[in-house]
């Protein structure tokens, strides 16, 4: 199973944390293609968010969970898996996350949006977060 650090929200979300402007490019795109499904519509604005965060150059990335409506904003953790051919002992997994922490808070420190964040659940109700430091999320 793939592990995650970043939040999960939805895809309206990262447009207002990135500042984009969710309407106008969900307009272009429903122009561009016209008489898309909801879900087709949905994943023409996942490929915006991937591309945009390419050309500003993070390393950030926007994963889709397959859950309705939930994305991640943030970084795969492959060294982990058991199918990597390389084990990975406590003090090393340890920093690795302290790094990926500092990490995002550079990439996201220009960013004002990112200081109150809304979470996205797999059920429930979403959870406004103030400060958020990334989450561990296994899919």
């Amino acid at each position: 199973m793939p592990i995650y650090f970043g939040l999960p929200v939805t895809t309206i979300e990262a447009f207002r944390l990135f500042n984009i402007n969710y309407e106008r490019i969900k307009y272009d795109i429903e122009q561009k293609h016209k008489k898309l499904s909801y879900y087709s519509t949905e994943c023409h604005l996942f490929d915006y968010l991937v591309s945009h965060l390419k050309e500003l150059g993070l390393q950030l990335k926007i994963v889709n969970t397959d859950i309705i409506g939930q994305i991640i904003v943030g970084y795969e953790i492959r060294e982990s898996s058991v199918v990597s051919n390389k084990f990975i002992n406590v003090d090393q997994f340890i920093i690795m996350l302290s790094n990926l922490k500092t990490q995002f808070a550079l990439e996201t420190k220009d960013y004002t949006n990112f200081r109150e964040v809304e979470l996205e659940r797999k059920e429930g109700e979403p959870e406004i977060v103030r400060g958020p430091i990334p989450y561990i999320i296994e899919l």
